[in-house]
């Protein structure tokens, strides 16, 4: 139910933030990403299962990001850092589970 809740309430936006050059052709491509998602109401197991869930999607999106990447300008890729955060914001009769990250990968390009 989670998963489906989080597909249809995504609020999702991926930017290229940077791409540094190393050396060549190769070069770090910086992507961000932010959703929110309803969450359950409390503290008990089901809020963090749904934290867990909302972490687990963005490391879903990290390990699809270097698909996307060689099949637009890259030879090869590799996730060089990603940070995660998930922070839970309550009102009155439900909670929102707000997630970002930032995701570094360092790519050889075509």
């Amino acid at each position: 139910m989670i998963r489906f809740v989080l597909l249809l309430g995504i609020l999702f936006s991926t930017t290229l933030a940077s791409a540094q050059t190393l050396g060549l052709r190769e070069v770090r491509v910086q992507v961000s990403v932010n959703y929110s998602v309803p969450g359950p109401f409390g503290d008990g197991d089901d809020a963090v299962k749904a934290q867990e869930t909302a972490r687990r999607a963005l490391y879903g999106i990290a390990e699809r990001e270097c698909t996307v990447l060689k099949e637009t300008l890259a030879t090869e890729c590799r996730l060089e850092n990603i940070n995660v955060n998930v922070n839970r914001q309550r009102h009155a009769q439900q909670d929102v589970i707000t997630v970002g990250s930032s995701m570094t990968f360092r790519v050889q390009l075509k």
